[in-house]
């Protein structure tokens, strides 16, 4: 089975119809209120997260509907800073979803839930499927890649994921395998699969989808996140300008999922 071939509808959440926004989740145990509260008091009190020189007062609002009618209240999307948050409850009252406006790097959501993990001593991960693409116009596009990152409480947010792993193209090989781990392994890793000949058997969507499964975790199917949400706005104090700034059907177009849709 090709690796490409993982990246079915059932791996890409609304079939990676909102690529590259949903490409990056991240999730913590907690409900979705008390993390946009965090977010919000360790923008607003704490300065925390990026400090005095990017942010000044940030807003929290509640708001309701669908997850993928809620993301486009992060536009517009750039590649600097992550400045917008969006805290979706899951079906499973222990836990929450985190996007930011940082597509499509993903970064946002992996810094931010290693973050919470450790300040309010909690679990956290993150996992992310990335199609291949490419606009042969613009000259932008994605390598394909499947991670997840897990930080088990107390973090340290200075070290790497105690558990890290990903398989993802690049411009030298074919494929390529990372693993970043703690002195000992979780229950809810496969490995052995980690020493499989054939790089794209030792981790793939599969097994990412299983990983999370085994925290109650069904991150690609858009069922189950429910209307609950919260949305964390802040300003920028810099004078610098971001790097783009695009509305997600332009982020579409700009590298190439749009050539991906179906009539």
């Amino acid at each position: 089975m090709s690796f490409l071939d993982y990246f079915t509808d059932e791996a890409m959440l609304y079939g990676g119809r909102y690529s590259p926004v949903l490409d990056y989740l991240g999730f913590v145990h907690l409900p979705a209120k008390q993390v946009a509260e965090l977010i919000y008091y360790y923008h607003n009190v704490r300065k925390y997260f990026y400090g005095r020189k990017y942010f000044s007062k940030s807003k929290m609002i509640p708001i309701k509907g669908e997850l993928k009618e809620n993301l486009l209240l992060l536009e517009p999307f750039d590649g600097d800073i992550v400045r917008r948050y969006v805290v979706t409850q899951t079906v499973n009252p222990q836990w929450s979803m985190i996007i930011g406006n940082d597509a499509p790097r993903g970064g946002g959501a992996q810094e931010i839930v290693n973050r919470l993990a450790r300040i309010s001593k909690c679990e956290g991960l993150s996992v992310h499927m990335v199609r291949p693409v490419e606009n042969p116009e613009t000259g932008y596009g994605c390598l394909a890649a499947c991670g997840f990152e897990y930080y088990p409480p107390n973090t340290r947010v200075t070290v790497d994921a105690p558990c890290f792993a990903s398989v993802q193209s690049d411009h030298q090989k074919p494929w390529v395998f990372h693993i970043l781990h703690s002195k000992e392994y979780f229950d809810f890793e496969d490995i052995e699969g980690y020493k499989a000949t054939v790089i794209t058997d030792r981790f793939n969507p599969v097994k990412a989808i299983r990983y999370c499964k085994y925290f109650g975790l069904d991150p690609f199917n858009e069922h189950f996140y429910t209307h609950e949400a919260y949305v964390i706005k802040g300003r920028r104090r810099t004078k610098n300008k971001p790097l783009f700034e695009l509305s997600l059907a332009q982020m579409r177009e700009r590298l190439g999922y749009h050539l991906l849709d179906t009539p």
